[in-house]
């Protein structure tokens, strides 16, 4: 369920976003290839722009993620012509918070994490082993993270 690109540390999370949406697949409960669309996504603020949005849109994802000052004021300032606002559920943005301590978790293995010892301003490396992963399907005591689809 979870999927990873490796980039450079300058290159922006949102030009990657597809990229990481097209590697997730989602177990099945019964037997079955895993699913390729998640039930819905939830992100910040660095991913509110119209090809993320219109990504999710085509391949029928629901999404909560907020809309940029400057979008909001762009819209705003064209007035009827600048369409109604992207739907928010802030109930559900606030759920985005269990991701991310997810994440953190993982992070506090030592198979995951951020290099950036001896390399330029800017870059940085991420790596992964994925022989030193957790397994997903028997997770420890005290992980906080669950195998059930999203």
């Amino acid at each position: 369920m979870l999927s990873l690109v490796v980039t450079p540390g300058q290159c922006a999370d949102c030009t990657q976003f597809e990229a990481v949406m097209n590697k997730i697949r989602v177990p099945r409960l019964t037997c079955g290839r895993p699913r390729t669309r998640p039930d819905s996504v939830s992100a910040d603020k660095g991913y509110s722009n119209r090809r993320t949005r219109r990504y999710l849109r085509r391949r029928g994802i629901r999404h909560v993620i907020p809309e940029k000052r400057d979008q909001a004021a762009g819209r705003a300032r064209r007035g009827s012509a600048g369409g109604r606002p992207p739907g928010f559920d802030k109930d559900r943005y606030k759920k985005r918070n269990t991701v991310e301590r997810a994440i953190n978790k993982l992070k506090t293995f030592r198979a995951v994490g951020e290099v950036d010892s001896g390399r330029p301003a800017g870059v940085s490396t991420q790596w992964v082993s994925p022989s030193r992963l957790p397994n997903p399907a028997c997770p420890s005591p005290g992980t906080g993270l669950s195998t059930s689809p999203v």
